[in-house]
């Protein structure tokens, strides 16, 4: 698909949640765009409905939110202003 031209937004937050949250919201359309993708779709299908990717994903959740725990909140902010899985948003 054609993204288009690169946007930028604007956010002040008062947390790293809030940041993501304000993220997913605005940027909502293309990262549920995105994600409807063949290649996102193939991507996230392997993380959930295959055993190995799912247990890939998980230690990549896992591994991420021990070494950069700050950022787990502005993941879990984009997922909630998208409108999408936490797992959509990590793969």
């Amino acid at each position: 698909p054609h993204w288009g031209p690169s946007h930028f937004f604007r956010i002040q937050a008062t947390s790293l949640y809030d940041a993501g949250l304000q993220h997913g919201k605005v940027a909502k359309d293309r990262i549920r765009g995105y994600a409807e993708t063949e290649e996102m779709r193939a991507l996230v299908g392997f993380g959930v409905n295959n055993t190995a990717g799912a247990k890939a994903l998980d230690q990549l959740m896992a591994d991420n939110t021990k070494e950069f725990p700050e950022y787990v909140a502005e993941i879990k902010g984009i997922a909630a202003g998208s409108g999408l899985s936490e797992r959509t948003i990590w793969s």
